[in-house]
């Protein structure tokens, strides 16, 4: 009798995960080419920035949730240089929603008769206004102030002289316009196992994007975490990015002094890793048909980064 209710169990458990895999939400966002093609229109129509740009802010983009972010943060603030925020008003998905929208940029669009830096005559006296673009440089200058004014500002009124941030929702390709705007910007990559990664939090009611990509089964993780995961993978970038691993961080041996200096931060790893803040949230069961389906949502980046199913 214990063997036919365990076999029920298990028979509805694969019937539930199997159609939440359905139901599950597919990956959205450019990839990093696009991206590449988008901002090299861009240059083309605009010109190469005017404004130099000297920020040095600190990028901590994590492949999904419980993977360490909330840990290294709390290491990279050690230096009290730095600020790094921490998912800030992340529902919002602000950089994933900016990155599909300057993708637009085309080589075919926008038209260069369209920008007011090519109108020869005054617009006002000519009516050539029905499609008439300010300069294309002021609008990346127009982004970076929104950044400076949101994240930079306060951080430097609070004596930090850098900042950053950590985030759970940002691949590669946001990472690609993060660069654009901050060419002196670095960046981190954390991952995690992802079977370890959902465990930690498979209870939690999570959005890859608010409020229409919810993360509510292994299947909709599972795709989130390879979606992120295979985007530093699939196309080359032109910037170096530091790649780290919890499992490195957290098996005593990680070179925090390498890192350090790629960073040009000074870290007191110890006070960190040694201070515990808040609680931690017991794991939950991993079963083994949500085992399954994170093995076939996530095999790529599995593969790619040498997780072991």
């Amino acid at each position: 009798m214990q063997l036919v209710r365990e076999s029920w169990r298990d028979a509805k458990d694969t019937i539930k995960q199997r159609w939440l895999q359905i139901r599950a939400p597919r990956p959205f966002g450019p990839t990093v080419a696009e991206m590449q093609r988008a901002l090299a229109a861009f240059e083309r129509v605009a010109g190469p920035s005017p404004y130099e740009q000297l920020d040095e802010p600190v990028f901590l983009l994590a492949v999904s949730w419980r993977t360490g972010s909330t840990l290294l943060q709390r290491v990279l603030m050690t230096d009290p240089a730095l600020l790094v925020w921490g998912e800030p008003w992340g529902r919002m998905s602000l950089l994933p929603r900016l990155a599909e929208a300057v993708v637009a940029f085309r080589d075919d669009w926008p038209h260069l008769e369209y920008m007011i830096t090519e109108v020869e005559a005054d617009p006002t006296e000519t009516f050539l206004s029905a499609d008439l673009y300010p300069p294309g440089q002021d609008f990346r200058a127009a982004l970076q102030q929104m950044l400076h004014r949101w994240l930079a500002a306060p951080a430097r009124e609070r004596g930090h002289s850098r900042w950053g941030f950590k985030e759970v929702r940002l691949g590669a390709p946001e990472a690609c316009l993060l660069r654009w705007l901050y060419p002196r910007a670095k960046f981190l990559v954390l991952l995690r196992h992802p079977f370890d990664a959902y465990r930690s939090c498979k209870h939690w009611q999570l959005w890859s994007r608010w409020p229409d990509h919810p993360v509510t089964s292994a299947a909709s993780f599972g795709r989130h975490w390879n979606h992120l995961a295979m985007s530093w993978r699939r196309e080359p970038l032109d910037f170096p990015a530091r790649f780290v691993k919890y499992e490195d961080l957290v098996s005593g041996a990680f070179d925090f002094r390498a890192m350090e200096a790629e960073l040009g931060l000074r870290l007191d790893e110890a006070k960190a890793l040694g201070t515990r803040v808040g609680g931690r949230p017991k794991p939950g069961q991993l079963t083994r048909e949500e085992a399954k389906i994170l093995a076939e949502e996530a095999r790529a980046g599995m593969r790619a980064w040498d997780y072991e199913a």
